[in-house]
């Protein structure tokens, strides 16, 4: 299929191995594959698992590190080998049969690919110190993370990335890659490297950390949508309008918001790793958080899933905390039975099935609605179909006015909205979609 229109329909699921499962594991993460697949993910975004540089020189450590209280912090974002799993993970028949397994349930695997940075002590930099940026003394660059800069203006260090590219699609099969600060790598380095790769794999996707729109001419197929992430958080918080949501979105789509080409996420990694003990699943009810997510599946754009929202997980999860230093930063299985749990599983299952059945979320326009009000709501309409996706993340209660063809609609994930044929009311924390069938 081509990777536009799978994309129009797919589901993104960012897996971090440490915080997926306790016992933090490519073969653990292989025994939960069934659970992805039955609640409709297409692609899982794999968090960095090549062996990571352990120095604890806090010259070399980023914010974060200092900031995570945890003992010897762990960053998975410093690389030292980039051909090589680190051993904290498992090995290379762990992942080959992760790719396999997840290949046989119909979902595409994307690993995290970091190349702005490298770890201080990367296994190249002894034989090419030349890989990394260097000032007029001679002494290593480093970014605003404590990390060596790799330097870009060396052929010999695009094509050893280059192959690292190339090594992971034909030694494994992946499917994509995910680039972590893409913007800040040169774009014409992404370009020939993305040209390589589908020279053997057309239909090889690419995601962006960033959100250059030249990018999505040649090198990659979305971007990173960061002011949807940043404004939905802030309003479900209660320290936005809905004005703002709706005001990102349209920066990142086209001029008429038929098309998107970003990953629209409630949560991810850096988010949840910042929120420390202050997830959003603590201080949102669930009703808003399903309404999060319902506007993300039926917009235009990829919804992107973290590990454990499934279960409507709360724990603190750190970048830098693995089983070794922290092993119960994780997501909290024990309550993966409970009535909120199951309810939110039931809920994104019922979500992913509608976004990849009905026609009009890949192929209808998009334009919002009821802007008067405190509510998130659009119409999505193609020629056979029309769907309202209405979603009330405030605490007032607001009513909209509904197309009068409405009368016939179906109705779908609604919860504590009250429809009446030709309007509809949403109390705090509600949502639905309502569909209708064109004569």
């Amino acid at each position: 299929m081509e990777r536009s229109t799978y994309l129009k329909k797919a589901v993104i699921y960012q897996m971090f191995l440490r915080a997926f499962d306790a016992r933090g594991t490519i073969a653990a993460a292989t025994e939960r594959l069934p659970e992805l697949a039955d609640l409709g993910v297409d692609i899982i975004y794999l968090c960095p698992f090549v062996v990571h540089d352990p120095s604890q020189n806090v010259r070399n450590f980023s914010e974060r590190m200092k900031k995570s209280g945890l003992e010897k912090p762990r960053n998975p974002y410093r690389i030292s080998d980039y051909f090589q799993i680190d051993p904290e993970y498992g090995n290379d028949d762990d992942f080959e049969c992760f790719v396999r397994e997840a290949h046989a349930m119909g979902m595409r695997v994307m690993p995290d690919l970091v190349y702005l940075h490298c770890g201080p002590n990367a296994v190249f930099l002894a034989d090419h110190p030349e890989f990394a940026q260097q000032d007029e003394h001679g002494e290593i660059r480093l970014t605003e993370f404590g990390f060596p800069i790799l330097d870009f203006s060396q052929p010999k260090l695009r094509e050893y990335l280059w192959d690292n590219m190339l090594y992971f699609v034909r030694r494994f099969d992946v499917d994509g890659y995910r680039c972590d600060c893409g913007d800040q790598v040169p774009l014409d380095f992404w370009e020939e490297g993305v040209r390589r790769i589908r020279a053997i794999r057309p239909d090889f996707i690419m995601l962006n950390e960033g959100n250059q729109s030249d990018a999505l001419r040649e090198a990659f197929d979305l971007n990173y949508g960061s002011s949807w992430i940043y404004w939905l958080n802030q309003h479900l918080r209660g320290e936005a309008g809905a004005e703002r949501v709706r005001d990102a979105f349209r920066r990142l789509a086209s001029e008429d918001c038929a098309e998107c080409r970003n990953i629209l996420a409630v949560e991810n990694h850096d988010y949840v790793n910042d929120a420390y003990d202050n997830r959003l699943e603590k201080s949102v009810p669930c009703g808003a958080m399903e309404g999060a997510f319902l506007l993300s599946a039926f917009l235009p754009g990829v919804p992107f899933l973290y590990n454990g929202e499934e279960l409507a997980d709360s724990t603190r999860h750190s970048i830098m905390g693995c089983r070794f230093n922290a092993p119960g930063l994780c997501v909290d299985r024990s309550r993966s039975h409970t009535p909120q749990a199951e309810q939110r599983r039931a809920f994104l299952k019922e979500l992913y099935h509608l976004r990849h059945t009905l026609p009009v979320i890949a192929e209808g326009s998009c334009r919002w609605c009821a802007e008067d009000t405190p509510a998130l709501a659009f119409l999505r309409e193609s020629a056979g179909q029309t769907l309202l996706t209405a979603a009330n993340l405030t605490k007032q209660t607001v009513t909209i006015p509904v197309p009068r063809a409405c009368d016939e609609a179906c109705v779908y994930l609604q919860r504590g909205a009250i429809f009446d044929g030709s309007s509809l009311t949403l109390p705090p924390d509600s949502h639905c979609a309502l569909l209708w069938e064109k004569a």
